[in-house]
């Protein structure tokens, strides 16, 4: 990583918290690589299916679908005899071999959806609560307790009203620590990144991410129960049993929660996807209540202007694991923040949207080691203050990433020009 960036705005700027190394993937000569781009769709309506798992069959190599359905991927000579799998809740797995995938176009992906009636699962439990207090028994024989080292790619981005202030992309490196370590927490190191300041984009304020992908670690539920799944808030919530869906050919409850209405502070509402066999999570989609103004800025701010109105409008989380040889690892997360501005008493608040996202590409399980120090990304730096900007070429090399939806690509295009 460079030194910190010495430039400082004039204008005021705002820092957001989202709560929610030696690299271990050593740079070597990369082999020639086969890149696939392809769209996710629903087989009856069409509509494209986003954050959709795309994954190679026996293999750590995958990436995630993005807002508009599309992904991209990169292989290895090694792998056009594989198979690429789609999974999404609800959905059968679609199962496409690789060589039926042509390079020079866009490859529609129809997937079937998979209905499924609770009457069909046998010992059923009356009592949601119980699905989620199952859910932390016996952690280290459902969830990967072991040392792994992950890579993964990250992308975030401030955008005021319908334009980006910022953009930054990384490949990281991630040693996920045991799970139950008395001494030792995760750890992000940057593989590389880039990343652009539109100066010219910025109106007064300058919003900046703290934390990166450190701080979407803190995701991970099963690491870090928090506010939602620790039993201690557990009477704070109402837990329904929904549905139960298809996940990944897997039998999945749907238990929603919703924060209770005399609970005076900022909680969550949202949906768990628990594995029926194992009762392990696989899936947590839920946001913020908001609830108590000033407690609320107060996850969220960690310095601001004095005078400076700050109005949070939603916070949105998406937290996914996959079933390696079957036991569920850390696998995507996803945090959307919506607020408003008020400063210097203008007439109309600004809006600003920060999205930050990453999804698992790779993973090891081998002579694991923790980062050296000075080689660690920590939760109070800035990743658009430790990476070089935008340049033309192809930066990510056999890297896989997320493919960036359209309005990105021209916010790119616009970038390194």
């Amino acid at each position: 990583m460079k030194p910190k960036n010495s430039y400082k705005p004039l204008k005021a700027s705002v820092m957001i918290l989202l709560l929610i190394a030696v690299s271990a993937f050593q740079t070597i000569a990369q082999p020639a690589t086969h890149t696939f781009e392809g769209k996710i769709i629903d087989k009856q309506t069409e509509d494209p299916k986003y954050y959709a798992s795309v994954a190679i069959e026996n293999t750590s190599i995958g990436t995630v679908t993005n807002s508009e359905g599309t992904f991209v991927l990169k292989l290895p000579e090694t792998l056009m005899d594989a198979n690429l799998v789609v999974s999404y809740i609800g959905y059968k797995n679609a199962v496409v071999p690789v060589k039926s995938l042509k390079k020079d176009k866009i490859n529609t992906i129809a997937i079937e959806s998979n209905s499924i009636q609770i009457s069909e699962i046998t010992a059923t439990p009356k009592d949601p609560e119980t699905i989620v207090k199952a859910m932390f028994r016996n952690i280290k024989e459902k969830y990967y307790s072991d040392p792994a080292m992950l890579e993964a790619f990250y992308r975030e981005s401030v955008k005021e009203r319908w334009k980006y202030q910022i953009l930054a992309e990384a490949v990281v490196d991630i040693y996920k620590a045991p799970l139950g370590a008395i001494f030792g927490t995760d750890q992000v190191s940057i593989q590389k990144g880039r990343k652009k300041v539109n100066h010219s984009e910025i109106d007064t304020l300058l919003v900046k991410l703290r934390g990166g992908p450190r701080v979407l670690m803190y995701l991970d539920l099963i690491k870090n129960p928090s506010l939602i799944l620790n039993e201690e808030y557990m009477k704070f919530y109402e837990y329904k049993l929904e549905d139960i869906v298809m996940v990944n050919n897997r039998a999945h409850y749907i238990v929603s929660f919703m924060q209770l209405p005399h609970v005076n502070f900022p909680l969550y509402n949202g949906k768990f996807y628990v594995d029926v066999e194992k009762l392990a999570l696989k899936e947590a989609i839920f946001s913020m209540n908001m609830v108590n103004d000033l407690e609320t800025q107060r996850r969220f701010i960690r310095k601001k202007p004095i005078g400076m109105i700050f109005e949070p409008l939603s916070a949105n989380y998406h937290i996914r694991y996959e079933n390696i040889d079957g036991k569920w690892l850390f696998d995507y997360a996803r945090a959307t923040v919506e607020f408003k501005c008020d400063y210097r008493r203008r007439l109309f608040k600004n809006k600003y949207t920060i999205t930050s996202e990453m999804v698992i590409t790779d993973r090891k399980f081998d002579n694991i080691q923790p980062f050296p120090r000075h080689h660690r990304f920590y939760s109070s730096d800035i990743l658009s203050e430790e990476i070089d900007s935008f340049t033309n070429g192809d930066f990510w090399g056999s890297n896989n990433i997320i493919d960036p939806s359209s309005d990105i690509r021209k916010a790119v295009k616009q970038l390194i020009k």
